[in-house]
């Protein structure tokens, strides 16, 4: 069973609610209202930790973007 630092979660601008997933990429539409929040970061449902999405469609994790700029 996943607990919840294995899942994503994403607030919703529209309705303000809290939208969890197994997966932090691909299209993501909030269950509440219907509206597409793909392009709203998700974090780690037991965390704040912020994500994005590259290109290739992988999560990355913040930190280590910000490690490996020059």
């Amino acid at each position: 069973m996943k607990g919840l630092e294995d899942l994503f979660k994403k607030l919703c601008p529209y309705c303000h609610e809290d939208s969890y997933s197994a997966s932090g990429v691909g299209n993501w539409v909030c269950p509440y209202c219907s509206k597409n929040i793909t392009d709203v970061l998700p974090e780690t449902a037991g965390s704040k930790k912020l994500y994005q999405v590259d290109t290739n469609q992988e999560v990355i994790d913040n930190e280590e973007i910000k490690s490996n700029k020059v």
